[in-house]
């Protein structure tokens, strides 16, 4: 199986916890309902969530997937189609299908 290209940023994920009154792994565990202990790998060790957790987390967080993906640079702006490689279109096409498959633990 070849290796996946790592696109989550778990700094990220830190600073905007950290910026929500110093919010902890507990309060966005709960906020999101993914582990405390699984938060922090993503945060620390940088474990790549799967499409649905990253929603979840920009949910919680009230902040966009693209800002958590290190594809924008504001936490509320979106990437737009225009500018994009036809290989970017397609990745952000899979990712869509990967969440309307369903929910994914």
């Amino acid at each position: 199986m070849p290796s996946r290209e790592k696109v989550f940023r778990g700094d990220r994920l830190l600073e905007v916890r950290k910026e929500r009154d110093n919010m902890s792994r507990d309060d966005l565990s709960r906020l999101s309902g993914v582990s405390s202990s699984q938060i922090y790998r993503y945060e620390m060790q940088g474990e790549e969530p799967t499409t649905a957790i990253v929603a979840r987390l920009a949910q919680a967080l009230n902040i966009t997937t693209d800002y958590l993906l290190g594809l924008v640079e504001r936490q509320s702006d979106y990437l737009t189609h225009e500018g994009l490689s036809e290989e970017e279109r397609r990745w952000l096409s899979e990712r869509r299908s990967d969440l309307s498959t369903g929910p994914e633990a």
